[in-house]
């Protein structure tokens, strides 16, 4: 075997170790993020309002609450409202959706650091 054909052995058996690296923390990150979506802990008033604000979007209504055409909405983040009521307007609309979406959300970052920080810790030789 020559140093070469080493050196690419060497490399594969790395990639397989760190994508079964990546695949437990992404278990893991799921395991935190997607039991019990619905009843888990309970309901938090931002929550509320992000689900009633994508609620109306969803039935093309520009309302916060019972403001219509509010300036309130630009103060939330509108990009997720947006996405939030595409979904709701597949899925029923609810807390369960809201986490499902955020929890995915988590999942993604945690996808997106670990490529982040293998593109910025490889050196080139």
């Amino acid at each position: 075997m020559s140093e070469s054909d080493l050196k690419q052995s060497h490399s594969r058996a790395w990639l397989l170790v760190e994508m079964a690296a990546l695949g437990l923390i992404l278990a893991l990150a799921a395991l935190l993020r997607f039991p019990n979506l619905a009843v888990n802990p309970g309901w938090y008033s931002d929550e509320g309002t992000l689900v009633a604000i994508a609620q109306k979007l969803a039935q093309g209504s520009w309302q916060y609450l019972a403001l219509n055409q509010s300036m309130l909405i630009v103060a939330r983040p509108p990009v997720f409202l947006l996405i939030l009521a595409g979904l709701f307007r597949v899925l029923e609309p609810g807390i369960a959706v809201l986490r499902l979406l955020t929890a995915s959300l988590g999942m993604a970052s945690v996808l997106l650091t670990y490529l982040l920080v293998r593109r910025l810790g490889v050196r080139q030789a």
